[in-house]
């Protein structure tokens, strides 16, 4: 049962990390026969999924730091209506937050859709893919928040 799991989470193919070519059927430090690339299709796979699950950990840490900030945003409006000089600190506080977390957001993508050019990208299995695509959309979603509610606020 546990090698079924482990099969089904590697992609049919391994792609050459310089050019892309698929190097199925062709044994371990071999060299591609399209660029000349040595490819270790093991260290090739690990590497790659290893990153994504990186980039994972980082949008959730991103999703956490925006959670944080929403909540002081919160916190600093009611805090605000109720008259006390506390919800100013607060609500600077929030901006810190979103402030960080949309610009580690920023820097994530970027990196992201760098590293997706590669041939090597291809090697990512299916469940990682779906988890990058979720993550990227929430914590968009997420960096919106913030700036809409100001200007929806403005507006009344």
């Amino acid at each position: 049962m546990i090698r079924q799991a482990t099969i089904a989470s590697v992609p049919d193919s391994v792609r050459c990390p310089r050019c892309g070519y698929d190097q199925r059927g062709l044994p371990a430090g071999h060299r591609c026969p399209e660029c000349g690339e040595r490819c270790y299709p093991g260290a090739v796979l690990a590497e790659i999924n290893q990153w994504v699950d990186r980039t994972l950990l980082n949008l959730w840490s991103i999703c956490a730091l925006q959670s944080v900030g929403g909540l002081c945003l919160v916190l600093g409006v009611v805090a605000l209506a109720a008259g006390q000089p506390t919800g100013v600190i607060i609500t600077i506080a929030a901006g810190f937050y979103v402030v960080a977390a949309t610009a580690w957001f920023g820097a994530t993508v970027l990196v992201a859709a760098r590293r997706r050019m590669l041939p090597t990208f291809m090697n990512v299995t299916a469940a990682r893919r779906k988890a990058l695509r979720r993550w990227l959309a929430f914590d968009a979603l997420l960096c919106a928040l913030p700036p809409a509610t100001i200007w929806l606020a403005g507006r009344g």
